[in-house]
């Protein structure tokens, strides 16, 4: 659960969203996972693609600010399976609106995707390209 709520959240960190296309990807309880189909790059079996994430509910931040959507840049390891969000943003508005807060840019741990998950179907996407 931790690992789909941190990759849900990092889905969302794109170009903007003006000039992004988002195209849905999966639906969840938490809200609806977009990918921006334009920003796929290929680095051997690995790809980067930015994200975003509409929750369903407001969620509150660890430091107590409400956000009902989040732009992410993620990268996935294809052979592997594995996954991880090396920048996010939280947006106060769905669709990526309204304030943005809390951008966050790391290497965080490759983690294993669990199968039935959206970021499965994420991964599945990508990693046609």
């Amino acid at each position: 659960m931790k690992l789909n709520r941190f990759l849900a959240s990092l889905m969302l960190l794109a170009a903007g969203t003006a000039h992004a296309d988002w195209s849905s990807v999966a639906r969840h309880n938490n809200g609806e996972f977009f990918i921006d189909r334009s920003t796929i790059k290929i680095k051997g079996a690995q790809r980067e693609v930015w994200s975003m994430m509409n929750y369903s509910n407001p969620q509150l931040s660890s430091n107590g600010l409400v956000y009902r959507s989040t732009k992410s840049l993620l990268q996935v390891e294809c052979e592997t399976r594995y996954a991880r969000a090396i920048h996010m943003s939280f947006f106060t508005d769905l669709k990526l609106r309204g304030n943005e807060f809390g951008k966050m840019g790391s290497l965080p741990p490759w983690e294993k995707v669990p199968q039935d998950s959206a970021m499965r179907e994420i991964l599945d996407l990508v990693c046609k390209a």
